[in-house]
């Protein structure tokens, strides 16, 4: 049905057409019709044929020739002929089209047409009919027509050779093989520099596609032509070009490539020629890491001259070429370097790794890229050992040197490079070789002591020691610790003490890092938690960031196989330090012993918290009972039922304490028994909600989110008889909830409306919220929130009659006084506008509209920017004309002025 179409239908009256293809487009459509073939493309191929058969194409610039071949093109690059007309026909199709080709060359439009008819019905010819003679001329034809010095010829030409040829990938048939070598021949035979150019354009667009005799014999013809033009120009078309074959060339050889690195070699551009230094480092990086992955024997004669020519391009005064050369040995060092390398290569490469940190890089401007990426390949290489080693002390000295030739930059640069020597080395291979030297009790001087150590190395561990093990920090931190804590609590120095201090942060702030991936702790942890108790308890700078590694540990890849002794010594003392410490700094301690709880035997956490419990009964101090409750919450979930029991009559009884701290807290733990243990904390649910409920007269301030979340909770896991027994109950807390103060509060007011909402049907849900609208105007603003949040949580199911009766309700409430009434309607407003239907809208766009404008004056509690928000919106979803149709004239001005301000935004 398609091929019925007219094929012209889209070009048809259009002005960008030719007069010329006008003229002939009239007069084919009269033959066409008055043979009564319709629209048949057929039949429009037929006539255009015809009509350029009986041409003189003797004629130059003929533009009946031109329209005829405009309209040809036109039909083929629309696909309007089938191919099988096309594969019949061809050899017509081509003698004609190469015959308009050779007579009208002068023309640039018909040349142009006729070139993109061809570079069309190439692509209709099958790869066992090359042979043919006028598939051949075809190609020939766009190859020569390729080089051509007008752009929009040679563009066309190009296209049609890259579509044939990339059909044919990757093995084209020889005849085509050939084509392309007699072109580049002929073409290279001259020695105008722009063909060679164009020449290049073309072949970098098909070269992955030709078979690699083929390439390597174009490649070869193409470096001699560089060699006898030598310009810049070229050489650099040339090298781009390389650089696609090495790159995505599907099969080359080692052979293949390692001849044209070798040829490449000999194009080296001037220092000064600094888009060519990078395009030919560009180049031959590329073509070393194919060579590598390829037969990595083949570069070790080789490669490293390269590398030093790149070392030696960083010492110049030309920023983009050190950028360059910098990335080229970046990624030969990423690409080349393995344990496949030979040892030769390995030393090589290494040696000029080296040599980056000489003096005379110094006084540049360090890229030590390529030196991370040395020691990133090379550390799991045997040979590199020593290598390695040389490297690090040149790093090294250069941190330890107070010389002014090193700037920050540089400094930094190398501090870089050696935390990336921790990251892939491990902490303990850089500190045996360079210990921290840190400062001792039996130091003469504590200045010296600092000076001489290697302090600056405790940020580079931590940032960059997380595939350590935690025996490293056993070894080479822990004696340190313990040795400073020592020398801080004799020393009556505050200055000394306060640097002694900094130390000893930085060695635990590193401790955290050893935890996050330790493949050692099932052996060392036990041994090392006797300090980390004793740090603990005596040193608090330490205790943040021991818990935050204690915590980290459970959560690696390999936390200990049997936490049960380690939990027996490490949680009675993170209980005593949580009692230590003030409820504003405890976080992360309570955080590590519940992570350790979790973990720990059932029976042990029971012992504990039977301790934790006669502490808290017995206490008369609030704070101690405060702690005791922060202790509960830590150990409740891993309870057993007996203790459950025990637990939650404390908490029902501290619930009406009036103790805002104590009932908070007490609120957060009996949320996580009812999350976790409701059947074994609660076995007279209808008692426990009373209980519940009557709590509210003793409620306090801060316990109110605690207690709005305890709801949520309930209306989860309640059974169907006493939620709808608790929700009358506690719906006006929820409701005056969502007013507080606290953004907190407010959104655990919202949690639980929605809570009750899931479980109950939303229509009666929605029509009981509705019911707070007979309380104060305190009370009926947080209803309309709340009546809000459920229409859009809830959109789509809530029958269109409920929401439209509880719209009309709500309305009505902007004809009231109270400002805080109204602020809240407007919001709901504007949500119904978001979320309802327009058929609903439409019913109440009066009311709506004429509550609007009521407040639209009113400046207070920016009622009147709220109001302009809502009709923006409005205007979204309904014309001006039929909102000004139900608004007093009078406010039309304020309507035009929204319209005013919305086409201004466009």
């Amino acid at each position: 049905a398609m091929l019925e179409m007219d094929p012209f239908q889209a070009i048809r009256g259009k002005s960008t057409v030719p007069p010329s293809a006008n003229i002939v487009l009239d007069a084919v459509s009269e033959i066409v019709n008055g043979s009564g073939h319709g629209n048949n493309p057929t039949a429009y191929f037929g006539a255009l044929m015809t009509m350029l058969e009986r041409q003189d194409l003797r004629i130059p610039n003929n533009p009946l020739v031109e329209g005829a071949c405009f309209l040809l093109s036109i039909m083929l690059q629309r696909n309007a002929l089938s191919s099988s007309i096309i594969t019949s026909k061809f050899d017509d199709i081509a003698s004609m089209l190469l015959s308009i080709l050779q007579s009208q060359t002068e023309s640039l439009v018909t040349t142009k047409h006729v070139l993109n008819a061809l570079s069309h019905i190439v692509n209709h010819i099958e790869r066992n009919t090359w042979n043919n003679s006028s598939a051949v001329r075809t190609l020939q034809a766009l190859l020569v027509f390729s080089v051509d010095p007008r752009p929009k010829i040679r563009r066309t030409a190009q296209g049609g050779v890259v579509t044939a040829i990339s059909r044919l990938a990757p093995s084209p048939p020889a005849i085509v093989c050939d084509c392309i070598r007699l072109s580049c021949q002929r073409e290279l035979s001259n020695c105008d520099m722009v063909v060679a150019l164009h020449l290049i354009g073309l072949l970098q667009q098909i070269m992955v596609s030709l078979p690699i005799s083929v390439t390597g014999f174009v490649l070869a013809m193409l470096h001699e032509k560089v060699q006898s033009i030598k310009t810049d120009s070229l050489t650099l078309r040339l090298t781009a070009c390389i650089k696609d074959v090495f790159e995505l060339c599907p099969s080359p050889t080692a052979s293949f490539v390692d001849e044209v690195l070798s040829s490449l070699s000999g194009l080296i551009p001037h220092p000064n020629n600094i888009d060519g230094n990078i395009s030919f480092m560009m180049t031959m990086t590329s073509g070393y890491i194919r060579l590598y992955q390829l037969s990595p024997q083949s570069v070790d004669s080789t490669l490293p001259a390269f590398m030093t020519s790149l070392a030696e391009r960083l010492a110049l005064d030309q920023n983009e070429t050190c950028k360059q050369a910098s990335k080229s040995m970046t990624s030969i060092f990423q690409f080349c370097l393995d344990s496949d390398s030979s040892p030769s290569l390995v030393t090589a490469l290494l040696t000029i790794s080296e040599s980056l940190l000489s003096y005379r890089f110094k006084l540049r401007s360090l890229s030590l890229e390529p030196v991370c990426a040395a020691i990133r390949s090379s550390a799991m290489i045997p040979s590199a050992s020593g290598h390695l080693n040389r490297l690090l002390n040149s790093l090294v000295e250069i941190i330890s040197s107070q010389s002014d030739d090193v700037t920050r930059k540089q400094r930094l640069a190398v501090e870089n490079v050696i935390g990336v020597a921790i990251s892939s080395l491990g902490a303990s291979t850089v500190l045996e070789q360079f210990p921290l030297l840190l400062p001792a009790p039996d130091a003469p001087s504590l200045d010296d002591a600092i000076s001489a150590s290697r302090v600056w190395l405790l940020p580079l561990i931590k940032d960059n020691a997380t595939t350590s093990t935690l025996g490293c920090f056993i070894d080479h931190f822990l004696p340190s610790a313990r040795g400073i804590k020592t020398w801080i609590e004799s020393n009556n120095n505050s200055v000394q003490s306060q640097a002694l201090n900094a130390i000893l942060t930085q060695i635990w702030d590193c401790f955290a890092t050893f935890c996050t991936g330790p493949s050692d702790a099932d052996q060392v942890l036990i041994t090392l938690i006797p300090d980390l108790c004793q740090f603990l308890h005596s040193y608090p700078l330490s205790r943040t960031p021991i818990a935050r590694g204690l915590t980290l540990i459970l959560s690696s890849v390999s936390p200990p196989s049997n936490p049960e002794p380690i939990a027996k010594i490490l949680l009675p003392a993170l209980f005593t330090t949580i009692t230590l410490v003030s409820a504003d700094k405890r976080q992360s301690l309570l955080d590590c012993a519940k992570a350790w709880c979790a973990a720990a035997p059932s029976p042990l956490i029971n012992r504990l918290f039977k301790t934790v419990l006669k502490k808290l009964l017995v206490a008369e101090n609030s704070d101690t009972k405060h702690d005791m409750m922060d202790l509960c919450i830590v150990v409740c979930i891993q309870l057993d039922q007996e203790n459950i029991l025990r637990l939650r009559r404390i908490l029902e009884n501290n619930m009406i304490v009036n103790d805002p701290i104590l009932q908070k807290r007490s609120y957060q733990c009996m949320k996580l028994l009812l999350e976790h243990h409701h059947a074994e904390a609660i076995q007279d649910w209808a008692a426990f909600v009373t209980l519940f409920c009557n709590n509210l007269a003793t409620l306090t301030a801060s316990a109110k989110k605690a207690r709005l979340l305890c709801i949520a909770t309930l209306a989860t896991i309640l059974p169907d008889d006493q939620l709808t027994n608790i929700i009358p109950q506690v719906l006006g807390e929820c409701i005056l909830s969502v007013k507080e103060v606290s953004f907190k509060t407010r959104d655990a007011g919202y949690g639980a409306i929605l809570a009750m909402a899931n479980r109950v049907d939303i229509q009666e849900f929605a029509m009981m919220l509705v019911g707070g609208l007979a309380g104060t105007p305190h009370m009926q603003s947080a209803t309309v929130l709340a009546i809000a949040r459920i229409i859009y949580e809830k959109r789509g199911q809530i029958p269109a009659d409920t929401i439209s009766e509880i719209l009309d309700t709500l309305l009505l409430l902007l004809t009231g006084n109270s400002r805080e009434v109204a602020k809240s309607v407007l919001g709901f407003v504007k949500v119904a506008v978001a979320t309802l239907t327009a058929d609903i809208l439409r019913k109440h766009l009066a009311p709506i509209i004429a509550g609007l404008v009521s407040w639209c004056d009113q400046k207070q509690n920016r009622l009147r920017q709220k109001t302009k928000v809502i009709l923006e919106r409005m205007l979204r979803r309904f014309s001006a004309e039929e909102i000004k149709s139900v608004m007093a004239p009078r406010h039309h001005p304020l309507l035009d002025g929204i319209e005013k301000a919305k086409k201004k935004k466009k």
